[in-house]
This record gives C-alpha cells, sequence and structure tokens, in this order.
C-alpha cells in the first residue's frame, strides 16, 4: 500500500533547519502542534529545533511516532504533504519506499516540487478518504495512490498564468499549457552539413550565399 506522510513546513527545502523562522507564518506548526521538537530560535530568527523535517530530503527517511515499527504495508509511492496556515493540506513531494529498518522508513533520493506544482488545499478526506486526527503517516489503497498521482499528473500539465487574474465572460481565464520541445542537436547539423557536397537546393538550385552574400552563409534551403 501506499503511504501519505504528514510533515511540517519548512522553508529550507525540507534539507536543513528552517530560516527566518520566527516571520514565517506556515510554521506556526511547528510551535504549536509537532511533538518532541524543542522548537526554540536563535537572535536571527533560525530554528534550532531538531525534527526529521530538516533530514528528510538529505537522508531520505522517516520515523513511526512512538517508535512503532512500519508494517509490510509500507511500499510503493509515498506522498508528502503539510497542513497550511488554513488548515488544508498541500502536497509538496513524492517519492517511492525503499526498505524499511525498525521503526524508520527509507525513501528513494527526492526533491521537493518546485512551488509552483505543489497541489494545494486539499482537506484530509481528499488524502485520506476521512478525518485525519492523530499520528503523521497513513496507509492508502490503489485507488487513492491513482487519484493523487493524477492530481500531480494534471498539474505538470496545465497550470494557470498567475499575470492574468480577471475572468471575463468572453474569454475567461488564461490557462497556460506546457510542453516540452526537443531541439536538434547543433553537433548532428553540423556533422550533417559537413556531409554535403553542396548547399544547393536539390530542386530548384537556389542557394542562399550565392543570392544573399556572405549573410547567408551556410544557410540552407529546403522543399
Amino acid at each position: 500500500m501506499g503511504i501519505i506522510i504528514r510533515t511540517a513546513y519548512n522553508n529550507n527545502n525540507w534539507a536543513a533547519k528552517c530560516k527566518n523562522a520566527n516571520r514565517d507564518r506556515r510554521l506556526l506548526k511547528c510551535k504549536t502542534e509537532v511533538v518532541n521538537t524543542g522548537y526554540k530560535v536563535d537572535k536571527n530568527g533560525n530554528c534550532l529545533a531538531g525534527c526529521w523535517e530538516s533530514t528528510l530530503c538529505t537522508k531520505f527517511f522517516w520515523v513511526g511516532a512512538g517508535g512503532g515499527a512500519f508494517s509490510k504495508r509500507a511500499q510503493g509511492n509515498v506522498f508528502f504533504v503539510f497542513l497550511d496556515i488554513d488548515n488544508s493540506y498541500v502536497i509538496w513531494g513524492t517519492s517511492k519506499v525503499r526498505k524499511i529498518v525498525g521503526n524508520k522508513v527509507y525513501f528513494d533520493k527526492f526533491k521537493p516540487l518546485p512551488s509552483e506544482r505543489w497541489i494545494k488545499g486539499l482537506s484530509s478526506t481528499d488524502i485520506v478518504g476521512q478525518k485525519w486526527a492523530q499520528g503523521t503517516y497513513r496507509y492508502i489503497d490503489a485507488r487513492k495512490e491513482s487519484k493523487l498521482k493524477e492530481l500531480i499528473t494534471s498539474r505538470d500539465e496545465s497550470f494557470d498564468d498567475p499575470i492574468e487574474t480577471v475572468i471575463t465572460d468572453n474569454e475567461g481565464k488564461l490557462s497556460l499549457k506546457r510542453h516540452l520541445i526537443k531541439e536538434r542537436s547543433t553537433k548532428l547539423v553540423l556533422a550533417f552539413k559537413q556531409s554535403l557536397h553542396s548547399y544547393d537546393c536539390c530542386i530548384c538550385g537556389f542557394n542562399f550565399e550565392k543570392s544573399y552574400g556572405s549573410i547567408g552563409k551556410d544557410f540552407i534551403e529546403a522543399h
């Protein structure tokens, strides 16, 4: 079964202790709800506490709360979420279970999703199918896994342009689509040109350099 792990927010990409912790509203949960972190900050406002979040994306493990061991159900996809300041859930990263050692579950190496790809505004019902009270992780079935993967995939394929905020009756809100474009390798192009005996078009005989001089050098006409 897949796992959802509920972490605290970390403003250092879950790879180090938080900076400016005394001014980041999203770290409010650290002061009130996260167990045994020993929350405190230095004179510059940087966090001095110890938490699993600060090494999650460097050591790639999570610890079962209360010292309990993870069961064999912990396998496959892992989804990482945190509670936002409005108490909605945000999916900020994904990985896969690599192994279980006692009360620790280890993951494949991963990095947080870029913040523009986070899935925001989710309820506990959206992610685990019921109210989530205690505990830092939940097992989820294949149907719920598939739904969460679909949310992330759809976010990858389409996102709203933050510049366009006005919705009109005529056109609606602008939705910017992202597509991968494969560019021709310049090394391959150069090798192909060197294999040619002439840059004349084999259909009409047109030659850029002959027609335009040096400005047309190395251009090829093709029909």
